[in-house]
């Protein structure tokens, strides 16, 4: 059974004006490069993608509820050497 993903209208506002689909959040979380961390026990979920010819990581930032991860955050970034671990 696949683990329910909570997208909040706020995520998906920034999804829509940062240009991130939706399969690119569900497939990082699915099988990300790497889980972190974060702060307030929240868990970042990281992906090396290529976008439009550019390297860059997807960075998904989410907490894991009862009975679904929670994205509170996505965005893109070709500083991929300040966040891979």
């Amino acid at each position: 059974m696949e683990e329910k993903v909570e997208f909040t209208k706020y995520v998906q506002l920034q999804m829509q004006e940062r240009e991130i689909n939706h399969e690119a959040v569900l497939d990082t979380l699915k099988s990300p490069g790497q889980i972190l961390s974060g702060k307030k026990e929240r868990k970042i979920a990281q992906k090396k993608l290529d976008r439009g010819g550019q390297k860059g990581l997807l960075r998904v930032i989410f907490e894991e509820g009862a009975c679904a991860k929670v994205v509170i955050t996505v965005y893109w970034t070709s500083k991929i050497e300040k966040y891979w671990r």
